[in-house]
């Protein structure tokens, strides 16, 4: 399946409200997923040649970076937090970088329910303050 970002602002939430209002959401300026399995896995039948290939869709790393607010309480280190993006040919039957009950689908949009491994603050000259999020999502692991 290809991942293409079709349409829309991917956005991330957190907290109890789990809404994009203040304080508990940001508009995604950009993310970066990093499949954790990339490149398929080689098995071999004793002779030392390849038999077969496994595709493993195990999750995705991922660095979001969203502009900084102040007002807003941002989650801290290992809290769950939801990252919502249209996906391309996404459907509740075919998820990118794997289903499970740490994802949903409604309508080409996926929503990966992710844990928040570390923050970063990211400064620019002449430019709004980021914020940096790296993200991890495993499929059938609940965060």
């Amino acid at each position: 399946m290809s991942l293409i970002v079709i349409k829309g602002s991917p956005t991330i939430t957190w907290g109890t409200s789990n809404t994009l209002g203040v304080p508990a959401g940001a508009i995604v300026e950009s993310a970066r997923f990093t499949p954790k399995n990339g490149s398929p896995i080689e098995i071999e039948d004793n002779n030392g040649i390849a038999a077969n290939l496994v595709l493993l869709r195990d999750g995705f790393n991922a660095k979001v970076a969203c502009l900084y607010d102040g007002s807003k309480s941002w989650p801290v280190e290992g809290a769950n937090v939801a990252l919502t993006a249209a996906i391309n040919g996404a459907s509740a039957n075919s998820y990118p970088f794997g289903e499970g009950n740490a994802a949903s689908c409604a309508n080409g949009v996926v929503t990966y329910y992710c844990t928040l491994v570390g923050i970063e603050p990211s400064y620019h000259r002449k430019k709004e303050e980021m914020i940096e999020l790296n993200l991890s999502y495993r499929p059938n692991v609940t965060p």
